[in-house]
């Protein structure tokens, strides 16, 4: 099966396009309200912003859905089992050394951290997760290969914080796909 997606960055067409399965969907669902009550955002209250002021809960928890959605199409991809790793800053998101950033910045932004720099022996893959529901994987880097051209910077003049590295998708080694999520799921515009 094919597929055109239609993005702010133009036509893609894909090699593999399948939908996530209900339960795939009900599984990234479940893993992203894990990691938001982890993350101490799963009491409060839905209108209330974080200790910056800047995102709500609600944000936040569409945030944590992205990036479960991201990983379990990168297992789906690679055809490895998902580890689900929730908080664990010491072990990657795939073993042996792959962090997967998903984002739906456009253009797709891959923002590398301070502290990414200090695992730069991984690989960080930016996916894409447009408003159409498609994912697609866009590339990858390890942090040490972009050191020297790309300085930190706040994305936003009010941005309190640390100041990151913003890859754009574009300097990225490059590998397509794409895993569509069912339309009932899909964000709303």
């Amino acid at each position: 099966m094919r597929c055109i997606c239609q993005t702010g960055l133009g036509y893609w067409e894909s090699a593999l396009v399948r939908p996530f399965t209900e339960d795939e969907e009900a599984e990234c669902r479940e893993h992203a309200i894990k990691k938001s009550r982890a993350s101490g955002r799963g009491t409060r209250n839905r209108k209330l912003t974080d200790s910056r002021g800047q995102k709500t809960l609600e944000q936040h928890r569409h945030a944590d859905l992205i990036g479960a959605r991201g990983e379990k199409a990168w297992s789906i991809f690679w055809g490895v089992p998902w580890p689900k790793r929730i908080n664990d800053f010491t072990h990657p998101d795939f073993d042996p050394d792959i962090e997967v950033r998903t984002t739906e910045m456009d253009p797709p932004t891959l923002i590398i951290r301070p502290r990414d720099v200090q695992k730069s022996q991984r690989r960080y893959c930016l996916l894409h997760s447009d408003p159409e529901g498609c994912i697609r994987l866009l590339g990858w880097v390890r942090p040490v290969e972009i050191l020297a051209d790309y300085r930190p910077r706040r994305l936003h003049e009010n941005d309190e914080g640390a100041p990151a590295r913003f890859i754009p998708y574009w300097a990225l080694h490059r590998f397509p796909f794409y895993v569509r999520t069912p339309a009932k799921h899909r964000s709303p515009t």
